[in-house]
């Protein structure tokens, strides 16, 4: 009782000692019951971490999902991956992440996705809806180069017009470092 009046940071140190002492299953209620009511990403993440250790790759499938929903990433695509391959889901799944990254115009992670599953045709496809500008003008560069990379043995035109666009991009920035870098 007085755990689950505990604030989320307190009730995350809590779990582990009940864990430590063998109530695992009580920990795992609290933290449940927490996860009902927090946008803490770490109580997610302790959920999740939790069923991995008990072996439970459906349970641990379940947070992973709400850890990638609310923040969308490679790593969190990989680990989903690896929680749903074992199960027979993940084609299933990755249909419904990649329909929703394009319903969201996630360009960059569907293009490092791409990367990720060597769908060299559909990262150059991808990359060149990135947005190039405001701050993640330099991430949008090295995503291009590394599809340009992965595109040189299969499509090496794409992967040269890739790089010269990258170039001309670097040029752009008018210094010394800028010139020696295209």
């Amino acid at each position: 009782q007085e755990a689950s009046r505990a604030g989320d940071y307190e009730l995350l140190s809590l779990a582990d000692i009940f864990a430590q002492h063998e109530q695992g299953e009580t920990a795992e209620r609290l933290m449940t019951e927490r996860a009902q009511t927090t946008k803490d990403s770490r109580i997610f993440e302790w959920l999740k971490e939790h069923h991995k250790k008990k072996g439970d790759a459906a349970g641990a499938l379940v947070w992973a999902r709400k850890i990638y929903a609310d923040q969308p990433s490679l790593e969190y695509y990989r680990e989903m991956r690896n929680f749903a391959s074992p199960l027979g889901t993940w084609q299933t799944m990755r249909a419904e992440i990649l329909a929703d990254l394009n319903q969201r115009k996630d360009a960059g992670l569907l293009t490092e996705i791409h990367l990720e599953d060597n769908e060299i045709g559909e990262a150059l496809e991808t990359v060149e809806k990135t947005q190039g500008s405001g701050m993640y003008y330099f991430y949008d560069s090295g995503l291009r180069l590394r599809v340009a990379a992965a595109a040189e043995a299969t499509r090496p035109r794409d992967a040269l017009r890739l790089y010269l666009a990258a170039a001309e991009r670097i040029i752009d920035a008018r210094n010394r470092g800028a010139y020696a870098q295209a």
